[in-house]
């Protein structure tokens, strides 16, 4: 299964424009699957201790939230960059 992972922290700017566009019903349905197949797997942490945590167990460890690691391993960490993928991958 192809896996696209969004990671996110709560109470960061960046995280939450890109949170503004995820579409609701796909949160509560967990249908989130993009144009290749992929689903997105949503991570979210309340502290930005438990931010770092979560992105270093993703050898992310370099990486500040938002961050999007794609099924073929690319790394988005741009706010606008992570809205047009999902955008383009119909998961926004």
């Amino acid at each position: 299964m192809k896996i696209d992972r969004l990671f996110l922290v709560k109470n960061c700017p960046d995280c939450s424009q890109v949170r503004a566009y995820l579409k609701p019903i796909l949160v509560e349905n967990d249908r989130f699957i993009g144009k290749r197949g992929q689903r997105l797997f949503i991570y979210s942490a309340l502290t930005m201790d438990a931010g770092r945590d979560m992105l270093f167990h993703f050898d992310l460890e370099s990486a500040y939230a938002p961050v999007l690691l794609t099924s073929d391993l690319e790394i988005i960490s741009q706010p606008g960059a992570i809205i047009a993928y999902m955008l383009d991958n119909g998961m926004a």
